[in-house]
């Protein structure tokens, strides 16, 4: 898990997004309308009829303006039916607002997100598509020191079991909303430590699914 030289009120989460469904073509447009020159460079990959295929490493040509991937929006097209990549989470590089955190992680498929809760009436708002903080729009989650609250309209389900594990499950009943605190933690009496639950989060927004475990509420120094 990556970790900052940051307060001691640092809460960590892991987070991926559940690819409901795989992919059998090549990307076949790359589409791009920002006013500036740039030049991708494209290697496609082996398309099969797995769900966790590379289908293409896409980066910026030598010489041109590295935008940030949150700029930048590709689609899938399959048999006629386009599909959005989530680009805009998808970035190894660290991206930080001051506040949150979020980084890739090294199997190209989570992220870990750092969420800065020192501040006694700071209200962070969250993003899961962007993995950023957002603004009034778009709210995945509200964090307020140790009180998490989900955006309106998400759902959510706290399901037993190893991260890598859990999965998406048709039967599974969405019980959790933006209408009470989330119960992620217990409180350590004795040691006067907030310990996150092992549970893991399935959270559903607009129309996409999440897995969200809490790593930790302190930084390296406690």
């Amino acid at each position: 898990m990556a970790r900052f030289d940051w307060p001691s009120k640092l809460l960590s989460i892991f987070v991926v997004f559940i690819v409901s469904m795989g992919y059998y073509a090549n990307i076949v447009t790359i589409e791009q309308d920002l006013g500036t020159k740039n030049v991708f460079q494209l290697q496609k990959g082996d398309a099969t009829d797995g769900s966790q295929d590379v289908l293409a490493n896409v980066s910026f040509a030598n010489g041109g303006e590295n935008l940030s991937w949150n700029n930048i929006q590709l689609s899938v097209e399959v048999e006629a039916q386009e599909f959005s990549c989530m680009v805009g989470g998808m970035s190894s590089v660290e991206q930080s607002n001051g506040t949150i955190r979020s980084t890739l992680n090294a199997d190209g498929k989570t992220f870990t997100v750092n969420i800065d809760t020192n501040i006694e009436d700071d209200v962070q708002e969250f993003d899961l598509f962007t993995m950023r903080a957002v603004n009034g729009s778009s709210v995945s989650l509200t964090v307020k020191q140790t009180d998490i609250f989900l955006g309106g309209n998400v759902t959510a389900i706290a399901v037993e079991g190893a991260f890598g594990d859990v999965e998406y499950d048709e039967t599974l009943a969405f019980n959790e909303s933006s209408e009470q605190r989330l119960e992620w933690y217990t409180y350590d009496f004795v040691g006067h430590q907030i310990i996150p639950d092992s549970e893991v989060h399935i959270i559903e927004d607009r129309g996409e699914f999440f897995k969200l475990q809490f790593m930790s509420y302190y930084d390296s120094e406690g």
